[in-house]
């Protein structure tokens, strides 16, 4: 009996998360900054790097989505 319902858990939580959708995103990126002292602008320059992470998209609702993301830059 045990084992049936374990099964039957095991089986419901891989429905459950198969409506989950996971991704992986890399890319490169530039970032700068504007800003003023006194009126006066102030010399800036573009820092260039990558970027790389995961991504989850857990539907709620038609058209309302929970996206969680975690990434290092």
């Amino acid at each position: 009996m045990k084992s049936i319902i374990l099964a039957l858990g095991i089986i419901l939580c891989q429905q459950a998360s198969a409506q989950n959708l996971t991704g992986v995103f890399l890319g490169a990126q530039a970032n700068t900054a504007n800003y003023n002292v006194n009126y006066s602008k102030q010399k800036t320059n573009y820092t260039y790097g990558f970027q790389a992470g995961v991504m989850m998209k857990v539907p709620f609702d038609k058209g309302i989505y929970f996206a969680p993301s975690v990434f290092t830059a």
